[in-house]
């Protein structure tokens, strides 16, 4: 305790001048808890992570946000999110595919054609998606191709990074707080015989 208040060293400082000076070997953990017990720990005050809202107003179909949702693997839900209206799409699939995905876009284009069309859709990297999670594939994911042929610009997130694409992920829980497990069977039933 005499070397940190003489020096004001941190733990692993001090673990470093023990074991050099005075041929003490103690972990810098040891020495945390003593420096803790005699009241000469500083206490770091961490400041609370602020989130960038992104507050760029969006015009109606100048994005659009994409993802699925997974219900226990039974049931498969894409879901659709303009940015700029919140007005969703959604659609229950058997599975997860590039050809259940197209199927999904052209669906979804045919549903808000009314209003406007798309200029970019923003999704993660799910291999539904994208194949850039794969090392050496040179081959043009399908989703890619349809979109291209339509016009529409296709924006991938960070990976790990589902805050992102926010606005769908939010959009989730309202539909997993308020679908119990017999209404999401009805669904299914229902998607099945159709």
């Amino acid at each position: 305790m005499a070397v940190r208040l003489e020096t004001g060293y941190g733990e692993r400082t001090l673990e470093a001048v023990l074991a050099r000076d005075y041929d003490c070997t103690v972990s810098h953990h040891g020495v945390g808890n003593v420096l803790k017990r005699a009241g000469l720990a500083k206490k770091v005050k961490r400041k609370p992570r602020q989130r960038q809202l992104d507050n760029y107003e969006y015009a109606p179909g100048e994005r659009g946000q994409m993802d699925v949702k997974h219900w226990k693997h039974t049931t498969y839900q894409y879901d659709l999110i303009d940015c700029a209206t919140r007005l969703k799409y959604k659609r229950l699939y058997p599975g997860v595919s590039p050809a259940e995905t197209v199927d999904f876009l052209e669906h979804a284009r045919r549903f808000f054609a009314p209003a406007f069309e798309f200029t970019e859709i923003q999704t993660d990297n799910g291999m539904e998606f994208t194949y850039t999670q794969l090392p050496k594939s040179k081959k043009q994911h399908p989703v890619d191709a349809y979109l291209e042929r339509c016009g529409i610009a296709h924006r991938l997130i960070r990976a790990s990074s589902p805050n992102l694409n926010g606005r769908i992920e939010r959009s989730h829980a309202p539909t997993r707080l308020g679908l119990s497990m017999r209404a999401r069977r009805t669904l299914w039933l229902t998607y099945k015989r159709s």
